[in-house]
């Protein structure tokens, strides 16, 4: 008769127990005392099989806790679900060295190789998860879409290929069943060679709030290019279906360093990026620094940019579908190589924004540019710039506005300057700025023109 250890037995019967009332299970790299997860003392092992285990016996409102140390290669795929108001939960908790460091294999030279730490199954809903740290996987959260009320906090992750990668499930009959009410908070990533934070094929009423992205720069461009923040609609498709992504909002997430180096080719690597169908993307308090192409390369509709700051990427704000900027400062665009000139705000084709209350200031090539595509015998590009400013602080060749045939620069009571006599001056202005404090509010208009920042 085969012999059953009393570990495996007493992690048998706490799962009975607790299937019970709402339960809690303790788990640690190596288990301790009775190894039944009933407690920090009688933590179970955080290993696949056991935690699997008790992943399959959850109810609602139970939750797995993991405590400090080390959990080499760990992996779990959840396809249980809790219910509205008692949420399957997922924590890290410090019990004495830090919240736990979960470590894989996955090296940036090679990132097609490695595993996910998290994968979440097709209609698996109702789970939190918080208090990681999460290094060398080459996908830290998977979800197979038709996810509803799904909540990520307090990761930090380091080297990956991809962060949080959520499919929205891809229906266009029953869209409404795509993955829904989603948030991804107070995290970061740093190191990725693809993305921080993909939204993909029909999510919607999504929250992404206090995340920041550090793709790292040339080092970690071993993919085809960093796009940090990235909402592609229905992917492989022109968009414009019920299943492309739509009502998300960032607020106070911050992108930095996407790279691609292709010689003498155009050099690609964004920082917020939104394919076309996408609709009703909102940005808040966001940031963008240092990409080798766009701080935000936008073809959504029904976009907002208020608050955000974007600076030393190619072109800093680029924009294919319809969009509003309030209160912006988009400053030193910087061209870094490859074809394709620097620009401060770049409109695409049919591009049609309204800027409000903002600042454009001191980017390489052009303050402003609306460009035709090849597709275009003229372009058809449309730009308001109401109650902003728009110059160059210190003569050079920069120039304000590039304006292709057939597109359009209305301007409303803005200043365009680029003689020192019609600069407003600026608090502090400096090229390295961080996005905090005062340093680009005006001094001449204060909030009533251009950006200002209380």
């Amino acid at each position: 008769m085969k012999k059953i250890s009393f570990s495996l037995l007493s992690v048998a019967a706490a799962l009975m127990a607790n299937s019970l009332f709402a339960a809690d299970y303790h788990v640690l790299p190596k288990s301790a005392g009775l190894a039944d997860g009933s407690s920090w003392e009688n933590a179970a092992a955080g290993s696949r099989e056991v935690v699997g285990g008790f992943i399959e016996n959850m109810q609602p409102g139970d939750a797995i806790l993991f405590g400090s140390g080390v959990y080499d290669s760990f992996a779990m795929r959840i396809g249980q679900s809790g219910s509205e108001g008692n949420r399957l939960s997922f924590r890290g908790v410090d019990t004495g060295d830090g919240l736990p460091l979960m470590k894989s294999s996955f090296v940036k030279e090679n990132p097609s190789k490695g595993s996910t730490f998290i994968t979440i199954d097709s209609g698996a809903s109702h789970l939190e998860f918080d208090g990681f740290r999460v290094n060398n996987y080459k996908g830290v959260v998977y979800s197979r879409g038709l996810n509803v009320d799904l909540a990520f906090s307090n990761f930090t992750v380091h080297d990956c290929r991809i962060g949080i990668f959520l499919e929205g499930g891809g229906l266009n009959e029953g869209a409404e069943n795509n993955s829904h009410d989603i948030e991804i908070t107070d995290s970061k990533f740093i190191g990725f060679t693809k993305s921080a934070v993909r939204l993909q094929n029909g999510n919607y009423n999504v929250k992404v709030e206090n995340v920041f992205a550090d793709a790292g720069g040339k080092e970690y461009s071993n993919d085809p290019f960093h796009m940090a923040f990235f909402v592609p609609g229905e992917y492989r498709k022109k968009g414009n279906s019920p299943a492309d992504d739509h009502h998300i909002t960032f607020i106070n997430c911050e992108a930095r360093n996407s790279y691609q180096d292709k010689g003498s080719k155009y050099w690609n690597g964004d920082g917020f990026v939104t394919e076309s169908g996408t609709h009703h993307i909102t940005y808040l308090n966001c940031r963008a620094y240092d990409h080798t192409d766009g701080g935000w390369d936008l073809k959504s509709s029904d976009t907002v940019l208020e608050n955000c700051v974007a600076i030393g990427s190619k072109r800093n704000v680029r924009i294919w579908g319809d969009a509003k900027l309030i209160n912006c400062f988009i400053g030193y665009s910087k061209h870094r190589g490859g074809s394709g000139g620097a620009s401060g705000l770049y409109l695409t084709g049919r591009a049609s924004v309204v800027v409000e209350n903002s600042t454009i200031l001191n980017n390489d090539g052009h303050q402003i540019c609306l460009e035709k595509t090849k597709k275009q015998s003229a372009g058809e590009a449309k730009v308001i710039v109401k109650n902003s400013i728009v110059g160059v602080t210190t003569p050079s060749d920069r120039s304000l506005a590039r304006v292709d045939k057939g597109s359009e620069l209305e301007k409303i009571d803005s200043l365009f300057f680029q003689t020192t006599e019609l600069n407003p001056g600026f608090v502090d202005p400096v090229a390295d700025w961080d996005g905090q404090g005062t340093n680009f509010n005006n001094l001449k208009f204060g909030k009533s023109k251009g950006y200002y920042q209380k």
